[in-house]
């Protein structure tokens, strides 16, 4: 009999889960978006994931089994087209996690190569690092490894402490430092519309709760205790983002940030006090945390994606060639896959980028789940707060489209380029599926 989670079990998981590495990434992106207004930013986007994390916990308790994102859509969407689609939104998005994942550990690893040689960080040394750790942990998951449930909580548990901790630091100095000041230069120094804008660019940072809902059938008094590992999963994560944020605006200059949006956490650290010592601590300790915190993440996001490509697979909606495993239960071509695609997205795309389509596909698979429960009334579903959140969603969506048409259509067009071809792959793949069914008859 397999051992039962308990509510501090499921928080853990829900909290290491969701500030993973997102956080050391998505920050400096958000911040430079918004400034000061980051804090609305996180709030908004945490409102968002609450709603969506309701839909959840409603469409689990009514499956009764462990759900996830992709047995919902195998549950609900009869369309074959539709299904198969959504489940590689999915798939895409943890591709995009992997890759923001990636590249954060690559921006962290280069910022303490090129600080000890005394040299300006390298672009294709960052690049180098970013795709040595996805080599890495494609080896280790060849391997068949698994992860330690007792390593990963005190993972989780050490990774939140220095994150609070050095934020509660910076908050106190921003107090204390005369020359520091909360907010400087009012709460939307970049605009108003500029904070809105920026909740999907760190939409990655709340990926993470979801996959609570594949740990529901050992969970201790069921769902209840996934409603509330959710929901305190997904509040804490919020506090925590905020606390962060007013530290980071409070402490350093709008050039700190834009200069080193890629590792605007350590340079946090550097700066959290007037003590040159513990400062050169801080600075090591949160370069540690960030890369511990990144590879633990994509070890994670590749070990359960490469089986849900596989399961995908399995039902007949991806290629048969991805159901398949090896003599050690491994996924070969589902890893070969997942690396590939993990790796042309860090060779090709900008920090920013990658966020963005990291969070795009996150908030599409929220919006999907969010109408799913909206429309199936056996939920028992408060109707107006999911229609708000789907409003909200397209909402934000379409803001977001207009932001990057007018900075970066170039994006604009990557993103729907993918989702046609992946449209057109789909369909070819039903169709050939199709015909070959009608001639075995």
């Amino acid at each position: 009999m397999s051992e039962t989670l308990s509510l501090k079990d499921v928080v853990a998981m829900g909290l290491g889960g969701t500030i993973g590495g997102g956080i050391f990434a998505a920050l400096g992106v958000a911040i430079a978006v918004a400034g000061n207004g980051a804090i609305l930013t996180f709030a908004i986007a945490g409102v968002v994931a609450l709603i969506s994390g309701y839909s959840y916990v409603q469409l689990t308790d009514n499956l009764n089994e462990d759900g996830g994102s992709y047995t919902f859509i195998e549950y609900y969407i009869t369309n074959p087209d539709l299904a198969g689609f959504s489940g590689w939104v999915l798939i895409l998005g943890y591709i995009g996690t992997m890759a923001l994942y990636a590249y954060a550990f690559g921006s962290f690893l280069n910022s303490v190569v090129a600080a000890a040689l005394s040299i300006p960080p390298l672009h294709w040394m960052h690049i180098m690092f970013s795709l040595l750790i996805i080599g890495m942990l494609l080896v280790l998951n060849l391997q068949g490894a698994g992860t330690s449930g007792t390593a990963e909580v005190l993972m989780v548990g050490f990774k939140i402490t220095v994150l609070v901790v050095f934020g509660a630091i910076g908050v106190l100095g921003v107090m204390f430092r005369p020359e520091l000041t909360f907010v400087p230069g009012g709460a939307f120094n970049n605009g108003f519309l500029e904070s809105i804008i920026a909740v999907p660019l760190i939409f990655v940072s709340y990926e993470g709760f979801e996959l609570l809902s594949y740990e529901y059938s050992v969970m201790e008094d069921g769902i209840e205790t996934l409603r509330k590992g959710v929901f305190i999963t997904i509040i804490g994560a919020t506090l925590i983002y905020i606390l962060i944020v007013v530290a980071v605006t409070g402490v350093l200059s709008p050039l700190d940030i834009t200069t080193h949006e890629e590792t605007v956490l350590a340079v946090l650290g550097a700066k959290l006090s007037t003590n040159a010592v513990f400062n050169d601590f801080a600075f090591g300790l949160i370069i540690f945390t960030a890369l511990l915190s990144t590879t633990s993440a994509i070890n994670a996001t590749m070990f359960s994606t490469a089986r849900l490509i596989s399961r995908i697979s399995r039902k007949k909606q991806l290629p048969d060639m991805y159901s398949r495993f090896n003599r050690k239960e491994v996924p070969v071509n589902s890893l070969l896959l997942l690396t590939i695609l993990t790796s042309a997205l860090v060779i090709v795309g900008t920090l920013t980028q990658i966020t963005i389509f990291a969070s795009f596909s996150f908030i599409v698979l929220f919006t999907i789940v969010n109408y799913i429960a909206y429309k199936d009334k056996k939920t028992n579903t408060n109707q107006g707060l999911l229609m708000f959140g789907i409003i909200s969603s397209l909402s934000i969506l379409l803001l977001f489209i207009f932001y990057l048409y007018e900075h970066d259509p170039f994006v604009i067009l990557i993103i729907v380029l993918i989702y046609i071809a992946i449209a057109i792959l789909e369909l070819f793949f039903i169709e050939r599926k199709h015909r070959l069914q009608q001639r075995s008859v």
